[in-house]
């Protein structure tokens, strides 16, 4: 039985978000359900019993979706994001990697994908890319790139001036494992001249 749960803070700061895969019988479920409703709540949701997103239960992408636009702030209809996100499918994990990179990003906390090849790390970024909006520059790294064609890249796209809305772009670096340090490396000095 898994017993987990997650609780994200709503971007609007004052309402949450509770996910988990406890049976709704059991006493964490209950706990959680109870803590869900206690609060004030306004408009639709005045004299209803909210009920826990259910990651068992959770199979279609409007499900996820409607749960990421709160938790980040998407504005648009979720109808529109499925027709962006056109084949990608939602599942638990996919979703969970996404949320925690969305809600990095959006505080300007930077994010290294790392994974097999094959095993989605594209995909997921394209998705993100998609329902929010954001402009993806993308500069494949790999054993014969050096540092001067790293900071050409970024000085091209305007990404070493200050205050640019890095929340407008999503930079992928495709990285081939042999340059992981080299590239941490270099992004850290950049950190330090801000």
């Amino acid at each position: 039985m898994n017993n987990k749960a997650l609780v994200f803070i709503d971007n609007d700061g004052q309402s949450y978000t509770i996910i988990t895969c406890a049976p709704k019988t059991s006493d964490i479920y209950q706990k959680l359900d109870s803590l869900f409703n206690s609060g004030a709540r306004f408009g639709d949701e005045k004299d209803q019993h909210l009920t826990i997103s259910d990651f068992i239960e959770m199979v279609k992408n409007e499900e996820f979706l409607e749960i990421i636009k709160k938790i980040v702030d998407i504005k648009e209809d979720t109808q529109t994001l499925i027709k962006k996100l056109g084949s990608y499918v939602f599942n638990a994990d996919n979703f969970l990697k996404m949320v925690q990179i969305l809600i990095r990003f959006k505080t300007g906390i930077p994010v290294l994908i790392m994974g097999e090849t094959g095993c989605g790390k594209t995909s997921l970024i394209n998705a993100i890319v998609e329902i929010n909006n954001y402009e993806m520059l993308t500069f494949n790294v790999h054993a014969g790139v050096n540092d001067n064609e790293i900071v050409q890249f970024m000085e091209k796209n305007n990404l070493l001036e200050k205050n640019i809305g890095y929340d407008k772009y999503m930079i992928m670096l495709k990285i081939y494992i042999i340059m992981i340090m080299k590239m941490i490396q270099i992004l850290c000095q950049f950190q330090m001249y801000e």
